[in-house]
């Protein structure tokens, strides 16, 4: 019974011990369940809290942090471990410690309050945290950016991001920014309107959109950028631009893109060409003067010294020598002169030709027979072979093709040695509809050319080579001259030679054949005054010479001597017209300076054609009223123009320019003015004999 008892006792302990542990067991899973209810909860708040954009902070009641959400982290630049336990015044906030602490103001009665940090404007609402009891447990503050403020700012960021815009926007030269993956993300105006696309269609899109800059290549801007070379170029038709890229970092100095600036550099390249250009002519015009004044002052040292000798010497022999130096010396000097007027002409575009009927052969002979006495005198050989081929008479510049192959045959004996060879031949290349393709070439056994300084050789100013004028002197104009003149012609001219093994100069010029010719009297020039016998040949005939400079004066008359031709001198245009108007049946002629002092030759002209007009018009003529008066305005009245009767010779009288002005114009002018003709300075006896011959009656 005792047993049974025993074990009854066991068995209701047994069921109520598994009964107590069923509900133990119930109640511990359901204590879990609140818990995990409880944490999502507790997590589910603070991802919404952690959504939030405004930093949101609890504290307890002894100013420790206890809950930060991830704004705050961002806002601080901490991690949020890192703070929490720690007062809240660690965060050294402006208003920390200060009355205007949030939880300072909240215990004075007060829910909000503000601050200035980080570059902005904030306010902070704070409130209590209360416990289950009711009692304040500790305190929330919310953080956030006034608005107001942040519009302001928007606007100046705005304003600000515009008025970069359009400084970049009125830049001459192309800029972009493109990302990481180049795709632009800007262009400036100036890009937007070479791509011919809105600005709106270019963003985004990658760079080798512009299908420029090598892209896509190693020799892209960015590509050589990333290599560490922020400097390129490229060529797009006949343009040249110059890239210059750069690195586009944010504020933590992360890398964002590329900044990329695009110039054209084409003028920049060709004022930097110029310049060099210029540069160089002026280096090569200083050279050409000093080399000027040696050609100039050479030949006055000799017209000087041996004037000088001559003066001295009592021999006549001796005297003709120093005479023939005298002459030998002046010619070159005039030779020196007139390539120099002859460059100036070229570069004012006033270098013109005038075409007349000659003999080609005879033209040669005559340029071969200007260089004979020097070919002579280094015992040269110089032969000469014409192409049967060429029309005897030509119609072009004799006076200018001349010039041409004396100057080329010229530098041949120049720069040839003693008793070397010289060879001229000329050929028909074409002719067609009358016109002419003559090809000629001067072939020497001299010194030859460089390749290199072949290519100076017909370029104003220069010399083959800085010595060249030291060693053989010249002004370094022959050749450019001759380019000129073969140009013009409408030919070509150029050179083959090899240092040591002479040179080959050739040009071809056209020309047109006068068909109608008569082989027999093709433009062969007069026989030479200077030959035939001038004594006596104009005695007792009057001309009027009127000239300021009295040396000028003496060397006509000198020149003159023999003709017994008598000579009434005029000291000034003013003078002229006084003696002519006096006594205007003396004269038969006059030759007339352009620049005099009182009246120059134009105007001299013109009031003797006025003289002459009253008189050819029937006027009574009245010394008195017609006579030239001294002093101010002349009572005279002259036509505008001078009637054409009066400048057919012989009706008016002969009035011969006589002067230094050569120029085409020059003598355009003094024809205009109511001349007949001109003489140039210095003064050629045959030229001034020939115009005698002319207008003169025998």
């Amino acid at each position: 019974m005792l047993i049974f008892s025993m074990g009854l006792l066991l068995a209701i302990s047994a069921a109520a011990l598994f009964f107590l542990c069923k509900k133990n067991i119930k109640l511990a899973k359901t204590l879990e369940d609140e818990r995990t209810q409880h944490r999502k909860k507790i997590y589910w708040l603070e991802s919404i809290l952690d959504a939030v954009n405004s930093p949101i902070t609890v504290t307890n009641k002894d100013m420790e942090w206890t809950f930060v959400n991830k704004a705050v982290e961002q806002f601080l630049g901490v991690k949020r471990e890192d703070i929490m336990g720690l007062k809240c015044n660690s965060w050294k906030a402006n208003i920390c410690n200060t009355p205007n602490c949030g939880i300072t103001r909240l215990r004075n009665g007060y829910k909000e309050t503000y601050f200035q940090q980080f570059g902005g404007e904030y306010h902070v609402l704070v409130s209590y945290l209360y416990d289950e009891k009711g009692e304040i447990d500790g305190h929330v503050e919310v953080v956030y950016e006034d608005t107001a403020v942040i519009a302001r700012e928007k606007k100046k960021f705005e304003e600000l991001a515009y008025w970069y815009e359009s400084i970049l926007d009125a830049m001459p030269f192309f800029i972009s920014v493109t990302d990481m993956d180049m795709k632009w993300t800007f262009v400036n105006a100036a890009l937007e309107k070479d791509l011919k696309s809105k600005r709106k269609d270019i963003i985004g899109k990658h760079c080798s959109y512009w299908g420029l800059d090598h892209c896509n290549t190693s020799e892209c801007s960015i590509e050589r950028a990333k290599r560490g070379l922020s400097q390129t170029y490229f060529i797009k038709g006949n343009m040249s631009y110059q890239v210059n890229v750069q690195l586009f970092m944010n504020l933590n100095g992360e890398t964002m893109g590329y900044i990329k600036l695009v110039q054209d550099i084409t003028k920049l390249e060709q004022m930097t060409k110029q310049q060099a250009q210029a540069e160089a002519s002026d280096r090569a015009k200083s050279a050409f003067l000093a080399n000027m004044s040696h050609e100039i002052r050479t030949p006055m040292n000799a017209i000087i010294g041996m004037t000088t000798i001559g003066k001295s010497a009592s021999a006549i022999d001796r005297k003709d020598y120093c005479f023939t130096k005298i002459e030998d010396a002046s010619r070159h000097l005039l030779g020196v002169i007139n390539d120099i007027l002859d460059m100036s002409k070229i570069e004012a575009n006033k270098f013109e030709l005038t075409p007349v009927k000659f003999n080609f052969e005879k033209m040669v002979q005559r340029a071969v027979d200007v260089i004979a006495f020097r070919v002579d005198e280094k015992k040269q050989k110089l032969t000469v072979q014409i192409d049967s081929a060429i029309p005897q008479t030509l119609v072009a510049d004799e006076q200018r093709l001349t010039q041409v192959i004396i100057n080329l045959i010229g530098n041949a004996v120049k720069f040839t040695p003693e008793k070397g060879s010289i060879s001229l031949d000329a050929s028909l290349l074409k002719e067609e509809d009358n016109l002419c393709t003559i090809k000629i070439s001067i072939t020497d056994t001299g010194i030859g050319i460089s390749e290199e300084h072949q290519k100076k050789l017909f370029k104003t100013f220069q010399q083959a080579e800085a010595d060249t004028s030291r060693r053989f002197g010249g002004s370094g104009l022959g050749l450019v001259i001759s380019r000129s003149i073969v140009e013009m012609m409408n030919g070509e001219i150029g050179v083959e030679s090899e240092l040591g093994k002479g040179s080959v100069f050739t040009f071809t010029v056209q020309v047109k054949k006068d068909s109608l010719a008569n082989d027999n009297s093709s433009g062969e020039k007069p026989k030479d005054n200077a030959q035939q016998d001038i004594t006596g040949l104009y005695a007792g005939r009057r001309i009027l010479l009127a000239e300021d400079v009295e040396i000028n004066r003496e060397i006509v008359q000198v020149l003159l001597e023999p003709t017994q031709l008598e000579i009434d001198f005029a000291e000034n245009g003013k003078e002229a017209v006084r003696m002519f108007s006096e006594s205007p049946e003396k004269y038969e002629m006059i030759f007339m300076d352009i620049q005099m002092p009182e009246m120059d030759g134009y105007e001299a002209t013109k009031r003797i054609r006025a003289i002459e007009a009253e008189r050819s018009a029937g006027a009574n003529f009245d010394n008195n009223r017609t006579s030239f008066t001294e002093g101010a305005n002349n009572s005279m009245e002259f036509p505008k123009e001078t009637p054409k009767q009066l400048l057919e010779f012989p009706k008016g009288i002969p009035i011969i320019a006589m002067t230094a002005n050569v120029f085409k114009e020059d003598v355009q002018k003094c024809l205009d003015a109511g001349m007949n003709s001109h003489v140039g300075k210095p003064f050629n006896l045959d030229d001034v004999l020939e115009k005698l011959s002319v207008f003169l009656k025998k």
